[in-house]
């Protein structure tokens, strides 16, 4: 249930063009990685495990990080583009 919340934000992050939505949606989708990571941690009851899934969501957010600052860049580049 949560891993598909996740799916379902990520794909309005993708289909966002507001930098302020698109922070808000990268909060989200990092809270409820963290949860389901958290979770799973409960679940196994091991820190391999636990060490893993956090390495996994903090190199999701990093990936998120890039792309927002990228499509940000492409929508910088085509205002002066057009001015």
């Amino acid at each position: 249930m949560l891993h598909d919340k996740i799916q379902e934000l990520e794909i309005e992050l993708e289909d966002s063009n507001i930098a302020r939505e698109k922070e808000v949606l990268v909060n989200e989708i990092d809270t409820l990685d963290c949860v389901l990571g958290h979770l799973f941690n409960l679940k196994s009851g091991g820190d391999e495990t636990r060490a893993t899934e956090t390495g996994g969501v903090n190199n999701n957010f990093h990936q998120r990080e890039k792309f927002i600052k990228t499509q940000d860049l492409e929508t910088k580049i085509s205002a002066q583009i057009q001015n």
